[in-house]
Formats: C-alpha cells, sequence, structure tokens
C-alpha cells in the first residue's frame, strides 16, 4: 500500500444510475465540460455542483476518463478525455445494460488504492465475510494505520467512504433496488455484496455470472501492476494460479471468485489458446500465449465484438 489516499473524493455521491452514461457522452464532446467556465459541468450535466464533481470523479477512478492538461495563451487548464476503455464503452455500451462493462469498471475502482482507497482496501485487505458497517469501518481504519499516521485518516470522511460503498454495492437483500430509483447504482447487479437485517456480507460470483474474457481482463491488469524488470519475458507473462486467487489486485480478490469459479474461467481461456496451463508437479501456472492479446484495452475490444463466445 502507498501512502497517499483519498477519501470523500465523491462529496458523499455514489454512482447513481445514468451518471456515467451521461458523463462520458459529455466528456466525449466537451474535453472542458468540469471547467469553471462551464459552472464545473453542472449546467451541461443537468445536476448540482456538487454531484457533477461527484461525476468527474467517478468517471475517473472507474478508467472511463482521464485528466490531463493543455497551456492556452501561457495559463494552464485542466480538461477531460475518455480513455480508450471509456471510447470502447462509449461505442458499444453506451447505457452499460452489460455486466461485463460494470465488471471492468469495478475492476479499476477496486484496485486505485490512491483515488478511490477504501475500495481498494475492502476488496483486497479487508478479510471479514460478514460485517456490520461501524465494523468495516473499524477495521479499514485499522489496516490504513499501518501504514499511516493517524492524524492523516480522516474519520467521518473514512466513515462515509464505507457508507457510499456499501450503498453502492448492496443489492440482492437491500428493500430498494428498483432500477427506476434515482439512488440506484448499477454495480448493485454484480450480486458482490449481500445484507439481511444490518449484517453485510461478501458473496462468492457464480461462473455464469462473469465472462472469461473479463476474468482475463483483470489477469492482464494484474501482471502489468506487478511487472519486474528484472523478470524474463517468459516470467513476466506467467502467473501462479494461486496468486490469481488471493494475491492484491487478483481477479480471485476483486471479483469475489472461488477456486472453482477461478479455474472454470481459466480452461475456457484456455481452450481459446489465451492461455496454456501447466498442472504438472503441482505448479499450476498460467502462462499467457504469444497469441492472445497484449493488452487490457485489446481484450476488452474482443469482448465487446462477442468473439469468445463465437471460439467456444
Amino acid at each position: 500500500m502507498g501512502k497517499n489516499i483519498t477519501l470523500k473524493g465523491h462529496s458523499s455521491f455514489g454512482i447513481r444510475e445514468g451518471w456515467l452514461t451521461k458523463g462520458i457522452a459529455a466528456v466525449s464532446e466537451n474535453p472542458l465540460l468540469f471547467s469553471k467556465e462551464n459552472n464545473d459541468g453542472a449546467d451541461i450535466l443537468g445536476v448540482g455542483s456538487a454531484m457533477a464533481k461527484a461525476i468527474r470523479y467517478w468517471l475517473i477512478v472507474t478508467g472511463l476518463a482521464e485528466s490531463y492538461y493543455e497551456t492556452v495563451n501561457g495559463k494552464k487548464r485542466s480538461l477531460i478525455r475518455l480513455t480508450e476503455l471509456g471510447k470502447m464503452v462509449y461505442e458499444h455500451d453506451m447505457y452499460m445494460e452489460n455486466t461485463g462493462t460494470l465488471w471492468a469498471l469495478h475492476y479499476n475502482l477496486a484496485t486505485n488504492y490512491e483515488g478511490a482507497t477504501v475500495w481498494s482496501v475492502f476488496f483486497n485487505t479487508f478479510e471479514n465475510e460478514k460485517f456490520s458497517r461501524a465494523g468495516m469501518s473499524e477495521t479499514i481504519y485499522e489496516i490504513l494505520c499501518k501504514n499511516l499516521d493517524e492524524e492523516e485518516i480522516a474519520v467521518k470522511s473514512l466513515e462515509n467512504d464505507c457508507s457510499v460503498l456499501l450503498q453502492m454495492y448492496v443489492g440482492e437483500y437491500a428493500t430498494n433496488t428498483d432500477p427506476e430509483d434515482k439512488a440506484h447504482c448499477p454495480f448493485m447487479e454484480l450480486g458482490i455484496i449481500g445484507k439481511r437485517r444490518n449484517q453485510y456480507k461478501r458473496e462468492y460470483v457464480r461462473a455464469d455470472r462473469i465472462d472469461a474474457l473479463i476474468v482475463f481482463f483483470a489477469i492482464r491488469k494484474y501482471l502489468d501492476r506487478n511487472m519486474d524488470e528484472n523478470l524474463t519475458d517468459k516470467e513476466r507473462e506467467s502467473v501462479s494460479i494461486e496468486n490469481l486467487l488471493s494475491a492484491q489486485d487478483s481477479p480471485g480478490r476483486i471479483f469475489g471468485l472461488d477456486r472453482i469459479t477461478l479455474n472454470d474461467n481459466l480452461d475456457t481461456l484456455e481452450e481459446c489458446g489465451y492461455i496454456h496451463i501447466d498442472r504438472t508437479a503441482g505448479l499450476d501456472t498460467v502462462y499467457i500465449t504469444e497469441t492472445a492479446p497484449d493488452s487490457a484495452d485489446k481484450i476488452m475490444q474482443i469482448y465487446y465484438k462477442g468473439k469468445l463466445k463465437d471460439e467456444t
């Protein structure tokens, strides 16, 4: 874990139905969307200023958009543009009806320690399978205190982040999950966290709820994040199944995959020729093949074209 953290970057607003769609559409037309001359995006997006700032935040931490700077007449100004993933979502799944899109955005969010600290800690390090809202806040605070001084952690902001996270993901047992509800978050559809009464529960994801290519997207991201210049090319393109199941930023951690579901998806990817699995002598090592797409963006291109289903 790093030292730089972000708490309450969303102004207490979780992702709401239609926000990301509205955001990528507006960003695609106007890189100055969130500038002061456009009232920080509030007028164009048709929301309050705090909500506009939250939409900007969520677009960036989910990997749909990125900020950049441009100097005009000697003045430096901040602009925003769609990432390659954002462009693909805008073209192929603008209304985010495809679960694969939500899984990819969730992966980007939950592995963004500096931008969305509580999300990263919860999905990577928080071990409690069942927990209360207060217990979640206390445990994440203790985890952060191992790397930071107590005065660096705004407790109220951390508690707020925990509340917003749960509001965004809890759906299966919640009393109000109507998609027409303005506060409904698309991430509820992933079924990662359930709730019964006042107790929350991490859920394992069924194999039929996630596409093998999305798991491959996460594997590619995981390998890129852990690339070591001292390794050989072959070593950089290989990883143990154990690490894919339980290591920091692994698909097993971030998606909530058990060993059986992970192996089912790996078998599908091997059938497609994207990976080779060596299970001899108990190695259980995954090797990326030379013919596999070499970036997460290329994997998503294949996903949106539906090639994996055609090949299998």
